[in-house]
Formats: C-alpha cells, structure tokens, sequence
C-alpha cells in the first residue's frame, strides 16, 4: 500500500472537493496525508497566510478522522503540509518523485 498521499491544494473549491476522498482513503490505508500547495513565482502571498490555510486543513482532517474511527478504528492520521513555490505540475511531479 501507500505510505504517503499528496493531495495538491491551491485555495480552490475545486481542489477542496477532493480532500475528503483524500482524508477517507489515508484513515482507511494508514497513509500520511501531505497537503501540497505550489505557489507560482508571480504570486506574492504570505507564507504565513498559506501555512494557516494548510494547518486549517490538516486540523479538519483530522477531526473527520475521528468520524471514521468507529469504521475503522484508526484514532488519527499522520499529516504534513508544504509549500513550493514554482510551475504546479513541474513541482508537484519533482515532489513526488522526491517524496516516493
């Protein structure tokens, strides 16, 4: 099985629809979770603002986790969140590469 899944976040409701498959899928296998948001080099937000907005989702991973325990009867799941900065898929295919 996996050891990790990388889900790639870019703020959308779009990306977010994918995330509870995610988080389901991670509880189910025992896979970290990494939360993958690749900044493009034109985009001037703050770290700091993206980093909350990845801890906002790793901490709501976390609690639907807990939904799944009875179903599963894993407590929690591993998460991580990164920030790239770069051309999305070329860093999201170099990180995956890197992060097997």
């Amino acid at each position: 099985m996996w050891d990790k899944i990388i889900v790639p976040m870019d703020g959308s409701t779009t990306a977010e629809v994918a995330l509870p498959y995610a988080i389901e899928f991670a509880a189910r296998s025992g896979a970290e979770l990494v939360l993958l948001f690749v900044k493009e080099p034109n985009d001037y937000r703050s770290d700091h603002i993206i980093k909350a907005y990845l801890t906002t989702l790793a901490q709501k991973a976390k609690e639907e986790v807990q939904q799944y325990s009875k179903e599963t009867g894993v407590k929690e799941i591993k998460t991580r969140e990164e920030i790239l900065t770069g051309n999305p898929a070329d860093e999201i295919l170099a990180f995956a590469e890197k992060n097997p």
